[in-house]
């Protein structure tokens, strides 16, 4: 028998524990769910930690939880299978300090002007203690800088006024535990809106080449009525004085060749040498008309208009002269408060040529000194934008015609051609922020041809002479057009937008009666009416005209 005692030993692996490492958690913020596992004993495990960082818990196989408290902890795992065979493992765990989170942000912003956000918005792990711009937008789109306001961080964004659409930037946020991973900012840049389609604007340019037209058709108009008087005058010259009234816009100056007639049939006996050859006149309007523009914005003119001058009889067949003149149009465009005041001083030279009894060439030459006042509702805003605009202008006017008289009788058929080139400075708005406007030099042309017949027929009175006069007149503009260059005040110069304006009327007719009453052998008092038609846009004008003259013979007081 065998007295020996054998065992047996069973020698197992080591019991492996996993992972590796734990990961690194920071203060205040959820810790990642770490999972424990076991291996090289008999599964099932259990599994138990000690060590672990406040906040932090185990259940089951799982480490989860929120740290409170930053440092470097020693975490003991220990792990027990199903045979009651344990292993260990010791883990170094860091808690950083929490480190602050931005959030990314959007913002839209018209170009031109500023905007801002506040960083700070949605951010954890405050407060904070700083806030950098670590990448810019392009420079063309606009520029960035960051103010503390409070506890806050407030981006501001400066856009381009010609810049539009997207660009971004990235921020970072920072407190005392340290710098935020960077956050993006997306800016969206919005064009202003097109000038050159505002009603508003539109309406304004038009009512400026309307208004330079219509200040040298007014003088034109005046001189051009003094140079009809000189073809009936005699040796005999009159002075006069003249006020007309216009309704719609258009002037109509009655010829009082009476006083020349009467002057002839021995009314006025008698004359010195200096009446022979020198005359003083002057006379004047009042204007008002309304009209709709391509867009149907309603456009209401009012003004004054007065010239004057000296002529002196060269020869029987020759009278000249140097006048002067002031006009003033103010007109209402819309219902919204634009306006345009419009004031022009001139001087001219003028004279009428009779080579022939019956015949008369008539021309005028005059300078003027352009001022326009505007005010235009900005739609965007409702606010006023104010502006002042000078300019010069150059108009003249050729008239060739034939008179056909008898005792009672005139009949005139005559054709006259005016030109009129303005020349308007560029001018800056005021008054309304990003929304004033530019407006870029500009020219205005007028060319017009007009070929028309006066008639006059004259009827011996108690009380003096009766005189009845018509008028039928064709127009055609073969200029009026007018390109205006318009940008935004503060983008410096740089006009992108256009607004094309053609001429008001491009072909015309005008019909035209009235009435001179000659009362005695002084006093002369008129009235007209004149109606003209558009061929386009159904332009239609009436005008009434009313004149009182006075002649100053020799001794009067």
């Amino acid at each position: 028998m065998d007295d020996h005692v054998y065992y047996t030993v069973f020698v197992l692996p080591p019991i492996a524990i996993a992972p590796e490492t734990l990961p690194a958690g920071k203060v205040n913020l959820a810790y990642t769910e770490t999972t424990l596992s076991a291996s090289g004993g008999t599964a099932p495990y259990t599994f138990e930690a000690s060590g672990l960082p406040e906040g932090l818990s185990r259940t089951g196989d799982k480490i989860t939880g929120m740290p409170i408290k930053a440092g470097s902890f020693d975490v003991t795992v220990t792990a027990t299978d199903s045979e009651g065979y344990k292993g260990e493992k010791t883990y170094t765990l860091v808690v950083a300090e929490a480190l602050p989170v931005a959030q990314s942000h959007s913002m839209r912003v018209m170009a031109g002007t500023t905007a801002s956000l506040d960083l700070t918005q949605g951010a954890t792990e405050g407060p904070f203690t700083d806030a950098r711009i670590i990448t810019t937008p392009e420079r063309s789109a606009g520029h960035t800088w960051i103010k503390r306001e409070g506890k806050a961080y407030f981006l501001y964004f400066a856009a381009s006024a010609t810049f539009s659409g997207g660009t971004k930037l990235t921020y970072s946020l920072a407190n005392a535990r340290g710098v935020s991973a960077p956050a993006d900012v997306t800016i969206d840049v919005v064009a202003r809106p097109d000038p050159s389609k505002d009603e508003e604007v539109i309406g304004l340019v038009r009512a400026q080449v309307d208004t330079a037209n219509q200040l040298a058709k007014t003088q034109l108009k005046n001189f051009n009525q003094r140079l009809e008087q000189l073809h009936s005058e005699g040796e005999c010259r009159a002075n006069s004085v003249g006020i007309n009234l216009s309704l719609d816009g258009q002037q109509l100056h009655p010829d009082l060749n009476v006083l020349g007639k009467l002057r002839n049939a021995g009314l006025n006996d008698t004359c010195s040498s200096f009446q022979r050859r020198f005359s003083v006149w002057t006379n004047g309007a009042l204007v008002y008309g309304k009209n709709d523009d391509d867009n149907g914005a309603k456009q209401k003119n009012s003004g004054t208009s007065i010239s004057g001058g000296i002529d002196y009889r060269f020869s029987p067949s020759f009278t000249g002269g140097i006048g002067f003149g002031y006009g003033r149009v103010v007109t209402d465009i819309g219902e919204r408060g634009t306006r345009n005041d419009g004031d022009m001083f001139s001087t001219a030279l003028y004279g009428s040529f009779r080579p022939y009894q019956n015949m008369f060439l008539d021309g005028v030459l005059g300078y003027g000194w352009l001022q326009f006042d505007s005010n235009r509702y900005v739609t965007a805003t409702g606010e006023t934008a104010s502006g002042q605009r000078l300019g010069k202008q150059v108009f003249g006017s050729v008239t060739l015609g034939y008179e056909h008289r008898n005792d009672a009788w005139l009949l005139s058929p005559y054709a006259r051609l005016d030109v009129a080139h303005t020349r308007l400075d560029a001018f800056d708005e005021t008054g309304a922020g990003i929304f004033n406007l530019a407006f870029d030099k500009q020219t205005v042309d007028l060319l017009s041809t007009t070929i028309g017949i006066r008639s006059e027929y004259s009827v011996p009175m108690d009380w003096g002479v009766l005189k009845l006069r018509g008028r039928l007149e064709y127009s055609h503009d073969f200029a009026g057009a007018s390109q205006a260059r318009i940008g935004y005040a503060d983008i410096g110069g740089f006009m992108p937008y256009a607004i094309e304006v053609d001429a008001s009327y491009r072909d015309s007719f005008k019909t035209g009666a009235g009435v001179d009453n000659q009362i005695g052998r002084n006093w002369s008092l008129g009235l007209d009416y004149s109606t003209q038609i558009g061929t386009t846009n159904g332009a239609l004008q009436h005008s009434f005209t009313w004149k009182l003259s006075r002649q100053f013979s020799p001794g009067e007081p």
